[in-house]
């Protein structure tokens, strides 16, 4: 059997995760350019610049030193896992200001799936939130959501940084928004 070409089988995943999640994958992380499929994995598809293997396990996303050091110009977005409970939507973003790497959880033999879409719902609004209050004032925003394990941080133009290990609070947007580290 031959297998769909990429300008059907990326508007069916985008489909999909409208369907599985209750809203549409965020345009802000998918930029208008020519995608592939990323070689051994059916729904899993890049821009031009992407890193020929993505990182998509646990241990890589949460890497720091692998994440800092991304530059380029570059998208995924697809679905992946193995094993009984390790499936995620995946969403990573690289760009001169940002560098984002989410891997939600959705799928797996334990996983409740409506409440899953709730949480991916959530973490992906208070990521958007987090984009827009950086975007123009920082140097660099890092975003990470691995499987619920959170990680944010922004070097401001001058230099100050703030981190969390949690989605950013309302008020710690408004900081950021305002160009104030607390």
């Amino acid at each position: 059997m031959t297998e769909a070409p990429v300008s059907e089988r990326m508007p069916a995943l985008l489909a999909e995760f409208e369907r599985d999640i209750g809203m549409p994958a965020p345009i802000e992380l998918l930029p208008e350019v020519r995608w592939h499929g990323v070689k051994r994995y059916r729904a899993l598809f890049a821009t031009d610049d992407a890193p020929e293997e993505p990182r998509l396990d646990q241990s890589l996303v949460r890497d720091r030193d692998y994440i800092k050091d991304q530059r380029g110009d570059y998208a995924v977005f697809g679905y992946w896992g193995h094993g009984t409970n390790s499936y995620a939507y995946y969403f990573q973003r690289v760009d001169s200001w940002r560098r984002i790497f989410l891997r939600l959880a959705y799928g797996g033999l334990y996983m409740d799936p409506v409440a899953r879409a709730k949480e991916i719902r959530h973490s992906l609004e208070r990521c958007l939130s987090f984009q827009r209050a950086c975007k123009g004032r920082v140097r660099e925003m890092i975003a990470v959501d691995s499987m619920g394990d959170q990680s944010y941080s922004v070097t401001r133009l001058d230099g100050a940084t703030w981190k969390s290990e949690d989605h950013p609070t309302d008020d710690e947007l408004a900081w950021i928004s305002a160009g104030v580290l607390q």
